[in-house]
């Protein structure tokens, strides 16, 4: 018996043993992950568009820096509660700063408010209606689409929907239910490979002498870059980055002035191609309200393309204006979603 009882005893302490050497283990991998989604979110927000590994941190899947956290928090709840409060704080880390969840609650709907739609039609062809129908559809007041087809880039043709008034410049089609005047445009920056930069102000008469100012904009990727670093070609993509970050920038500034000679009740909405981090975003549009992140639910992801999600397709706001409720709308084809918001004067 007493053999048994001393075999009984090993046993016993081999497994607190093993116990405490895999607590050990898990509590060095929490605190290594935690520091991980930290220092992930400072290089996010301090260097993102600033240096080109954090550009590509900025634009790549960062909602897999969580995924460590799918086996940590089950096998903390075994081994050691104690580490579950350093987990919350990185779980807090990562869904905030690092993926930019946003927990703002829709008001009251009110029957004057304005409702406005953003939607980059990429790949038009693949829409799960046509474009006009889409607009009919879609109940707003102003439509702001980016790359528009071929078919509807004269200035009105093919651009027919009931109720709406409507115009084009380049790829942008604008749709309004109020009349409106066409202001300043700014046409295509063009380099080798490059998407488009261009925006078009309107002043929208919404009824009196009430007018707000309206910019559709398409402002350049930094996708050929990123293809580069996709490929394992870290020296063309750390130059071509670069390049593209000043084109962008040049593009950011040019939009930028084109709104400024609007009036002071300002709508910007497009296709920026930049998430909220971006320090170029930042740089131009720190001075104007971001929808979603003031009326928006949830991440808010616009592009969608494999493993990458981002929210690079905003509605902006100056003035008088606030959202009421910004909501990111179902897939209608495209590579990118609708962003819906309803907009009211404070």
């Amino acid at each position: 018996m007493r053999g048994v009882d001393s075999t009984s005893a090993s046993t016993h302490h081999g497994g607190e043993r093993l116990r405490r050497l895999a607590a050990g283990f898990l509590g060095a991998a929490t605190w290594l992950w935690v520091a991980a989604v930290l220092a992930a979110a400072v290089l996010l927000w301090w260097a993102g568009d600033r240096w080109w590994p954090s550009t590509v941190l900025l634009f790549g899947p960062r909602w897999t820096l969580g995924l460590p956290a799918v086996v940590l928090l089950p096998a903390s709840l075994v081994l050691d509660r104690r580490l579950l409060w350093p987990l919350g704080v990185g779980i807090v880390l990562y869904l905030v700063p690092l993926l930019g969840f946003r927990a703002s609650l829709p008001r009251m709907e009110r029957p004057d408010d304005l409702v406005v739609l953003t939607l980059n039609v990429a790949r038009a062809e693949q829409l799960t209606m046509p474009l006009t129908e889409l607009v009919a559809r879609s109940g707003a007041d102003l439509v702001a689409v980016q790359e528009c087809p071929h078919r509807v880039r004269r200035p009105t043709e093919g651009l027919d929907v009931e109720g709406y008034h409507a115009h084009s410049h380049m790829s942008l089609c604008f749709w309004s239910r109020f009349p409106f005047r066409v202001g300043t445009m700014v046409g295509e920056t063009v380099v080798p490979d490059s998407a488009t930069g261009m925006a078009v102000r309107y002043e929208v008469a919404l009824g009196g002498a009430d007018t707000v100012s309206v910019t559709n904009l398409h402002l350049p990727t930094p996708r050929p870059g990123l293809e580069y670093i996709r490929q394992g070609k870290l020296k063309e993509g750390a130059t071509q980055l670069e390049r593209y970050r000043r084109l962008r920038i040049r593009a950011a500034r040019d939009a930028r002035m084109v709104v400024d000679r609007g009036g002071p009740d300002r709508i910007v909405l497009g296709d920026f191609n930049a998430p909220p981090e971006s320090h170029i975003q930042r740089q131009y549009w720190s001075g104007y309200s971001n929808a979603f992140a003031r009326a928006g639910l949830g991440f808010g992801f616009t592009r969608y393309n494999g493993w990458i999600r981002a929210r690079i397709d905003h509605v902006l706001l100056a003035g008088d204006l606030e959202a009421v409720s910004a909501v990111v709308g179902d897939d209608v084809g495209s590579d990118h979603r609708p962003v819906r918001v309803r907009i009211r004067r404070r």
